[in-house]
């Protein structure tokens, strides 16, 4: 199966890669941000993830490096989850519901 991403057709497997080169505790914050559905801050997510906020500004940072998640603001700054966040997760996710049905 392809996915369209940027503009370009992607198969599954290259979004699978990807998405198994990434941390556990990156996955889990992404997750966390799909799960709440809106900006969040360092701090909301250090409570919904248990991660200690430390880390999770080095993981964010990550994170902003791959495009997965946008930064808006500085002090305070509110962290979303992009288009390429979110297809990252959903491949993972979709089998799985799947599979369980059957």
């Amino acid at each position: 199966m392809k996915i369209y991403v940027k503009g370009n057709w992607v198969r599954e497997e290259e979004i699978m890669t990807a998405y198994q080169r990434i941390s556990s505790p990156q996955k889990k914050i992404l997750s966390t941000l799909l799960e709440v559905g809106r900006p969040s801050t360092i701090s909301d997510l250090s409570a919904k993830t248990g991660i200690k906020r430390q880390y999770l500004s080095i993981l964010m940072k990550k994170s902003l490096q791959h495009d997965l998640v946008r930064k808006f603001g500085r002090r305070n700054a509110l962290y979303v989850l992009t288009e390429e966040g979110y297809k990252l997760l959903k491949p993972v996710v979709n089998p799985r519901s799947r599979s369980a049905n059957h």
